[in-house]
């Protein structure tokens, strides 16, 4: 455990480092220099007098208590949270009452909760974005989970790509509660204009079509942006990789001999025009396919929702393949337990609730919510609905962004090295090997 000194010393330095990388982000400024606040008080947080996993056994089964828990479902979405999913926990667990508070989203949520963390006036437990997990856990905030009753088990159960995104430093701090990730969604007419009757499968098919329509105002597929959730499915699809797999290591995987060639051939097919402008800042995926401008784009389960007046346009199918397979990113939510709950053990079954078959089927049946339970992806519901049991099989295979405090920094860096690809004279091989230092010693903090 670090002294008030020694957390004096590394704030300092943190401070610094956010200086330097968000000054021209007042908001995400803001929100680090809230956070500075949090790490003061991490000590008391996590000192010795903190309740043990053994300690929170002991609390006797008739005991009744109140959990705290804060979210920001929609109004559809708290309805169904509040009286059918908290209503089934409480039939099994009456001793323990569930006090749950919906929040704003966004930055608004990161502010009210440090507020609260720093002020020792936290909730016992959250729904926590995944990119955020590994700050708030870096801080000292969050109750690592690994060594409770039934974690093993319940892990065992979760699709890969939400779990390891609670991941952070040897440990996990958190379940999955609700997951997403994206699929290839085709414009029908332009499938047709190049002679296909079904969906390409692989890039290689997807290449060859896109050469039969492309001129300066059809492309054959459009990255939502050059950011990593833009281009993430397409360079790992391609053989590349950010890390390592414990995500403590940029060079010789950022940088390898994969990575190097998939994303010289993303710039080869930008500069044969094969790719919509939304990669270069330009036409959005959203208005690009309503215009009939982009034959192939990847979103997730709400681009459907949203866009009903082209619904008849829409074929959708998994994301064509590459040298390493359909690999998409997934994007969600998790429930995390704040260290400095009295009541962890309940916390922790609650939150294993929420994870279970039980709850995910709730939450998939009355939201179409996509399961972050491999038991519940393979019930009838999910295997009877067309679209979303695509994006669970799409699941199956995407991959979580690299989980770490300083992933916004990390976005940040990747995605120069990608823009200088695609706009300067500068080789795939050097940026990317620039890269690579930069994100090392990001993860070595």
């Amino acid at each position: 455990m670090l002294s008030i000194t020694e957390f004096k010393t590394k704030l300092h330095k943190q401070k610094i480092n956010w200086r330097k990388y968000f000054m021209k982000n007042r908001k995400i400024l803001a929100l680090f220099a809230s956070t500075a606040l949090l790490m003061s008080m991490v000590t008391a947080c996590g000192s010795d007098n903190s309740p043990s996993v053994s300690d929170n056994n002991n609390v006797p089964s008739d005991e009744k208590f109140t959990l705290t828990m804060w979210h920001t479902f929609s109004d559809v979405e708290t309805e169904v949270f509040e009286k059918k999913v908290i209503a089934k926990f409480n039939e099994e667990h009456p001793n323990i009452k569930i006090d749950a508070t919906r929040m704003p989203a966004g930055d608004e949520f990161n502010q009210q909760l440090v507020q609260a963390v720093s002020g020792s006036s936290a909730p016992d437990l959250a729904r926590m974005d995944i990119v955020d997990v590994p700050r708030y856990a870096k801080l000292g905030a969050l109750e690592p989970l690994d060594g409770y009753e039934g974690f093993d088990e319940i892990k065992s159960e979760m699709f890969e790509g939400p779990m390891s995104s609670n991941f952070y430093n040897g440990k996990y701090y958190g379940l999955p509660l609700d997951t997403n990730t994206k699929i290839a969604i085709y414009n029908k007419k332009l499938l047709d204009k190049a002679g296909l009757t079904e969906a390409p499968k692989t890039f290689d098919e997807l290449v060859e079509a896109a050469k039969k329509i492309t001129n300066d105002e059809t492309f054959g597929f459009a990255p939502q942006n050059i950011e990593v959730w833009g281009t993430m499915p397409y360079f790992f699809s391609l053989g590349g990789t950010y890390t390592n797999e414990d995500y403590t290591k940029a060079t010789g995987h950022l940088n390898s001999d994969s990575s190097v060639k998939a994303l010289e051939q993303l710039v080869a097919w930008n500069k044969e025009g094969l790719i919509g402008k939304s990669f270069e800042g330009g036409l959005g995926s959203w208005e690009g396919f309503k215009g009939d401008n982009y034959m192939m784009i990847d979103d997730g389960p709400w681009f459907a929702s949203a866009n009903q007046d082209v619904k008849d346009n829409m074929e959708f199918a998994l994301f064509p393949a590459g040298s390493a397979g359909s690999i998409e990113t997934n994007g969600g939510e998790n429930t995390v337990i704040f260290n400095s709950s009295k009541h962890k053990e309940a916390a922790f079954t609650f939150a294993k609730f929420l994870a279970s078959d039980e709850a995910q089927t709730i939450f998939g049946e009355e939201l179409r919510m996509m399961p972050v339970n491999t038991k519940t992806g393979e019930k009838e519901f999910v295997k009877n609905d067309e679209m979303l049991s695509l994006y669970m099989e799409q699941l199956k295979t995407a991959v979580s962004r690299v989980p770490s405090p300083e992933w916004t920094v990390i976005n940040n860096v990747i995605t120069k090295a990608f823009e200088a690809a695609i706009k300067t004279d500068e080789t795939p091989k050097a940026l990317l090997d620039d890269a690579a230092k930069q994100v090392d010693a990001l993860l070595a903090k």
